[in-house]
């Protein structure tokens, strides 16, 4: 597959949102624009809902996504801002807290507490990797990275003070991330990160932050891709009914709120056991798949997108859930058990992100394999390091690793023709790479 033909969201995913995305993705007509601007809220949901947890293989796992929507310029990506948008009240009431906090603390004559003690719920990509962490432990570990352009990025994971790329594949699993200051002799440890991420960029700035399909973080990204050739719309105020900037600004306030009153405690989130059976047969199938089709590098697609599938119910359940409130106008308390509707959504949007990761992973080098497609790269690893071989044994290889035999042929042509193999007189062949 590739970033042309790469599929849509499912309209029955848009009939079963909770009414606040059912209302929220139906300001966009276009369907890439809308599939965009879901991805890109859930993920900024995921990031909202901290107090919301459950157990997954063993482990307490939060929401927190990383979502990545990869397309040219000037192609719809820009419904992402709206996600952001919608966001910007809980992250201004975070903020002021925090300065109200800090004006309390010099009231009483300590003037020196902190730097700067704001909570931020936004936290910028072009960050050092002691800010970064600096930030987590004023947030008390939680935060969302969300950027319109993936190159800031990819700006500060190229610098010496910005090597935050092992600070990001921790925090996907919560796994503890510390820092020591030799400076002020101190030492910051956050035990339970919990950061979700969105990054919109074109094909070109998704190397600078993913250089390789074997360094982790591809496997952690839900990925949207796509190659569609721009069309105009009419711009005129007459063809845009609603004001966006009011619409969102009314739907914030009512998120920050709401999410507020989930956030004055723990909320424990559960599958049914028909959901976690469900679960595990679909991914141990799409995890043999995966292997036998890629290799193992690529399992780890399938592996992570199945804990990525339960964030994806934990956000549609817990976005539900600001929707029920008691008598006096509040948000239920309780553990959240996931409704089929939504478990069922979760498991359609993984497979189209399946499919935008394979046709994702193919633009992404591989290790020392660096410009080649799933399939060359399969029938590449599936050859002999060393010796020569002839043409028809390259092609019985690629066969044994579940290659057609015409793909094989064509596979082996362009591996020539890439430099990867040498073809002598006698129509032997080599890997020189």
């Amino acid at each position: 597959m590739d970033a042309e033909n790469t599929p849509f969201i499912p309209a029955s995913v848009y009939d079963r949102l909770p009414r606040f995305l059912k209302n929220l993705c139906e300001e966009f007509k276009d369907n890439r624009e809308r599939d965009v601007f879901l991805t890109s809220v859930l993920g900024i949901l995921s990031g909202c809902f901290d107090t919301v947890s459950g157990s997954y293989a063993g482990n307490r796992v939060h929401a927190s996504l990383y979502a990545f929507v990869i397309a040219p310029p000037a192609s719809g990506k820009g419904s992402m801002s709206w996600a952001k948008h919608l966001a910007n009240p809980l992250h201004n009431q975070r903020k002021q807290a925090g300065s109200e906090a800090v004006e309390t603390v010099k009231g009483h004559g300590v003037l020196d507490f902190f730097d700067d003690q704001s909570r931020l719920l936004y936290i910028p990509a072009n960050i050092s990797a002691a800010a970064l962490i600096d930030q987590l432990n004023k947030n008390g570990g939680n935060g969302i990275i969300c950027e319109t352009e993936a190159d800031t990025l990819a700006t500060t994971l190229t610098q010496e003070w910005g090597k935050i790329s092992d600070i990001l594949r921790k925090a996907f699993h919560h796994e503890t991330v510390s820092l020591r200051r030799k400076t002020k002799n101190e030492y910051v440890e956050i035990n339970n990160p919990r950061l979700a991420m969105v990054l919109t960029g074109t094909p070109g700035q998704l190397k600078g932050v993913i250089p390789s399909t074997e360094n982790g973080l591809f496997s952690r990204f839900v990925f949207y891709i796509y190659h569609d050739v721009p069309e105009w719309r009419k711009v005129s105020p007459s063809n845009h009914k609603t004001d966006r900037e009011e619409m969102f600004e009314k739907f914030g306030k009512w998120l920050a709120d709401r999410v507020t009153q989930l956030g004055k405690g723990q909320v424990e989130f559960q599958l049914t056991d028909g959901q976690w059976e469900a679960l595990d047969a679909h991914f141990k199938g799409l995890l043999e798949n995966t292997q036998k089709e890629l290799g193992a590098y690529a399992s780890a697609i399938a592996t992570r997108l199945g804990l990525i599938t339960f964030r994806l119910a934990m956000v549609l359940s817990a976005t539900r859930r600001l929707e029920r409130v008691n008598k006096d106008g509040h948000v239920l308390d309780g553990t959240i058990e996931c409704i089929d509707a939504d478990f069922d959504s979760a498991m359609e949007l993984s497979d189209i992100f399946y499919r935008h990761a394979l046709a994702t992973y193919d633009m992404v080098p591989s290790g020392d394999v660096t410009d080649l497609t799933g399939s060359e790269r399969k029938l590449y690893n599936a050859l002999p390091d060393e010796a020569w071989f002839t043409r028809n044994k390259a092609v019985s290889n690629g066969v044994e690793a579940g290659m057609p035999l015409r793909t094989g042929y064509a596979c082996l042509h362009l591996l020539v023709k890439k430099g990867y193999l040498e073809r002598d007189k006698e129509g032997l062949y080599r890997k020189i790479k």
